[in-house]
């Protein structure tokens, strides 16, 4: 990430601290290059940090969990990430035949 990324990233988590809906850990370390690859984090923090305006939220990470799509370590019933799980979540793949079969009959 480089010097005006963070920056942005940066002036963007002021806002959301301002409005109280940043995670504490995240308003101390808005960009995600402070945090380390197998740093465990909530999925809230994980929704705040990557994804400040959107689109992904923590039920749109609840649901990568569920389809099998995000790793988490569960503990004390909490579901926790890291930088890395969520980098390989990321990455974009082609759809398997079964994929698309199913999004066409959902449209």
């Amino acid at each position: 990430m480089n010097k005006a990324t963070s920056q942005v990233h940066r002036g963007k988590a002021d806002e959301a601290v301002a409005r109280g809906r940043l995670p504490r850990r995240v308003a101390k370390r808005p960009d995600p290059a402070q945090w380390s690859d197998g740093e465990l984090m909530s999925l809230s923090e994980a929704a705040s940090l990557f994804w400040p305006e959107g689109p992904l939220t923590t039920a749109s990470l609840r649901t990568a969990v569920d389809a099998g799509q995000l790793d988490v370590a569960i503990i004390a019933r909490k579901f926790l990430t890291s930088k890395s799980a969520i980098q390989r979540m990321s990455v974009c793949r082609p759809r398997s035949s079964q994929d698309a079969a199913v999004s066409s009959t959902v449209e």
